[in-house]
């Protein structure tokens, strides 16, 4: 019997969090996990070409190059962190039948919302949003995305923590999720609806929010002194 390989992905550029150990993984008969998880040491930075948020997307969108010959990849933003035991093969659960399975963004609906509210906060000089996008590409990329006539703008996902299933469609979707990240905008949740549509990429939305997940942590902020 062939042995299904699952890769858990993170990546902590720049020490940006606290790192916090993953509960011990509890994995069904077949099944063989390998955890990787990216320090600057492991990754080191390319301040020539990039910031480390914008490095940290290749982990997030190259896995399946970095760390090949896994069918499944499970990524999990260093916000997060595996503090349940089945964590894992619940994952793994959501992805069955399906290429992607992601969870449902838990305050907006649609690529529009997202934008008109980014652009909002902007203007109204929020901190944490103007640290992230301020001077980013998004009103051209929003004019990319809604002057194709075939996207139908009718959901958007959380890209925190999410698998896939690594197969050459989902690679080229990918792909494309990284050249609208280096293209026009470091903010990851505009183009992901619009890639995966474009792709014929097959999502299970998980509808829990993220933040309030039994089998994915929140842990920004924790354990810093």
């Amino acid at each position: 019997m062939k042995m299904i390989r699952v890769a858990v992905v993170s990546a902590n550029l720049g020490n940006y969090d606290p790192v916090i150990e993953y509960v011990l993984q509890k994995i069904d008969d077949g099944i063989e996990l390998d955890i990787f998880r990216l320090s600057d040491k492991e990754f080191p930075p390319r301040p020539k070409a990039m910031t480390s948020r914008l490095q940290a997307g290749m982990p997030k969108m190259f896995s399946w190059q970095l760390f090949p010959g896994y069918d499944f990849y499970i990524w999990v933003d260093t916000s997060c962190s595996l503090q349940n035991e089945d964590s894992v093969m619940w994952f793994m659960d959501k992805i069955k039948g399906y290429d992607f399975a992601f969870f449902k963004h838990p305050d907006r609906n649609t690529v529009y919302e997202e934008y008109t509210f980014v652009k909002r906060k902007i203007a109204e000089g929020s901190r944490y949003l103007c640290s992230r996008y301020e001077g980013e590409w998004l009103d051209e990329q929003i004019e990319y995305i809604t002057n194709d006539p075939s996207f139908v703008d009718d959901c958007l996902y959380a890209s925190t923590a999410f698998i896939y299933k690594n197969t050459k469609k989902v690679q080229n979707i990918l792909k494309e999720w990284w050249f609208h990240k280096s293209r026009f905008l470091i903010h990851d949740q505009l183009a992901l609806p619009y890639v995966v549509q474009k792709g014929n990429g097959k999502v299970n939305v998980i509808p829990d929010n993220y933040l309030k997940c039994d089998y994915v942590t929140y842990t920004r902020g924790r354990g810093r002194k």
